[in-house]
């Protein structure tokens, strides 16, 4: 991962956008890949599908000016697991949600990442661990991976009852099995997004990184919301270096809930902030010309249109500029001795 992460999430993938952000400073693609398996790209291309992933990892895997970072959905959304899969909950079987004691389940969920990875030489994952079903619970999908400090259900299937009296529960099974599997293929999975959870986090190998969207807010900076956001995400940094995991911060950014103008405001104002080891933008409509959201909200014409006052057909010759200010920031004196306490 680079030293300062300047990155974009990718959905419904845009050429000629990548290029234009790649030439303005960022360094980093965040490429969301939701459909694992090619069937999937036949029945779900909300974002994105299989094979406009492997186009884009044909063209991009090997560019040197960026550095790709796959980001798998960590919950099964599109296929139903075995029953013996399943997590149970002692009433239910959740139908996409696999028990955390079963091999076989991890293994299948991991295997095609794996493969990618070798593949195409990727070296570095962030596992996605939001729900996108809307109500998750008619699909099969159980909310696991948003408490902070510890799982927030139990599976009651006998493999995980059996553990009871184990001195390895169900939770700590599951993470030696991901590690594992990620371990004997050298893949290093490096963290997640978006869910502050230390106990998550045990299983990823090597930088523990988060990929926050608490720093997603709208509207004009001020100094008094950057002070908030900023305290907020310094308690989490603090909390984690108490909890034992070094975990590094990569601020979020939706690029829709701004002007073209603020949003550049904004990379600049987490920039400044040593904190964070990068940003990443999150663009639905702004970053591509084949969003499948309709273009009738505030904020959601291109980024550079020369037709709406909220864009600018400037954009990413400003980008530019501000991710040099950024570098200039962050290499100042004075930036490095408030790096030595995090303000």
């Amino acid at each position: 991962m680079k030293k300062y992460v300047k990155g974009m999430y990718l959905i419904w993938i845009d050429e000629d956008y990548v290029e234009k952000a790649i030439n303005a400073g960022i360094n980093t693609i965040l490429l969301a890949w939701q459909n694992l398996y090619p069937e999937h790209g036949e029945i779900h291309d909300l974002y994105g599908t299989y094979s406009e992933v492997i186009n884009f990892l044909e063209k991009y895997a090997n560019d040197p000016r960026i550095d790709i970072v796959l980001v798998p959905t960590l919950n099964m959304h599109f296929k139903n697991l075995e029953k013996n899969e399943c997590f149970y909950d002692g009433k239910k079987y959740w139908q996409r949600t696999p028990c955390p004691s079963n091999k076989l389940s991890i293994y299948n969920r991991l295997n095609p990442i794996i493969k990618m990875c070798k593949k195409y030489n990727i070296k570095n994952v962030i596992f996605d661990v939001e729900h996108y079903l809307g109500n998750t619970s008619e699909y099969g999908v159980l909310t696991i991976w948003d408490n902070k400090y510890f799982p927030k259900y139990q599976c009651k299937c006998n493999t995980c009852l059996k553990l009871l009296n184990s001195s390895e529960n169900q939770w700590e099974k599951f993470e030696n099995i991901f590690k594992n599997n990620l371990k004997n293929n050298n893949i290093n999975a490096y963290g997640q997004m978006p869910y502050f959870n230390i106990w998550n986090f045990k299983k990823y190998i090597g930088e523990k990184w988060l990929f926050t969207e608490r720093t997603y807010p709208g509207g004009k900076p001020s100094k008094s919301l950057v002070k908030e956001i900023f305290r907020k995400q310094w308690f989490k940094k603090l909390e984690s270096k108490i909890l034992g995991q070094k975990i590094k911060i990569c601020a979020g950014i939706w690029a829709e809930k701004f002007s073209a103008n603020k949003l550049l405001e904004w990379i600049y104002e987490y920039g400044k902030i040593s904190l964070y080891d990068g940003y990443w933008l999150y663009p639905q409509a702004r970053f591509s010309k084949y969003t499948k959201f309709k273009r009738d909200k505030n904020y959601f014409t291109l980024i550079d249109n020369p037709n709406d006052p909220t864009a600018d057909i400037h954009f990413f010759e400003k980008l530019k500029k501000v991710n040099k200010r950024i570098d200039k920031k962050r290499k100042s004196w004075k930036f490095k001795l408030r790096n030595l306490f995090k303000i």
